[in-house]
Parts: structure tokens; C-alpha cells; sequence
């Protein structure tokens, strides 16, 4: 493995992984929390699971900085980031219209 200071690329990788996923998971849920607190209806049960399920997953990230990664962790991890970021995405695009 290649390494840097003594730490490996995938440590590095789960690192960013991890900061990744609690930014956008806060982000996602203060965003969620938002429109919970003005919807009604379904529309405001749906954007309570989805604040609780991206303050989750920002809890849980946060709570995993410190662990060292793997390559299969990382690999493991990379759908749930590519998920978060994605959700990220889509809202700050849509916040535009």
C-alpha cells in the first residue's frame, strides 16, 4: 500500500468518505426539516422520515471519523456517499428554480 505519514490512501479515502457523508447528511436533514416544518399532510410525514434517516446517517458518520478504513470498507461505503452527495445535489439544484 502506498502511504503517506503512515496513512494509506484508504484510510484517507474513508476519511473523506465519512466528512462527506455528515456534511451532506446535515445538510440534507436541516433541509428536510425545513419543509416538515411548512408541509402538511404526507408531504410533511415524508420530510420527517427523510430529516431522521439524513440525521442518522450524519451521526453515524461522525461517529465513524475516527475508525481506520479499509479498501473494502471504502468500497463498501462508496453507495451511501454517492447517494448522499447525489440527494445533496439534487437539492441545492433544485433550490434554484
Amino acid at each position: 500500500m502506498t502511504s503517506f505519514w503512515n496513512i494509506t490512501i484508504w484510510q484517507a479515502l474513508g476519511v473523506a468518505e465519512q466528512a462527506a457523508i455528515a456534511s451532506g447528511g446535515a445538510w440534507n436533514a436541516f433541509y428536510f426539516v425545513r419543509h416538515a416544518r411548512d408541509g402538511r399532510g404526507g408531504r410533511r410525514l415524508a420530510a420527517s422520515v427523510l430529516a431522521l434517516l439524513f440525521a442518522a446517517l450524519a451521526v453515524e458518520a461522525v461517529a465513524g471519523l475516527g475508525v481506520l478504513s479499509t479498501a473494502a470498507e471504502v468500497a463498501r461505503h462508496a453507495p451511501l456517499t454517492c447517494g448522499v452527495l447525489c440527494t445533496t445535489a439534487l437539492i441545492a439544484n433544485g433550490g434554484r428554480r
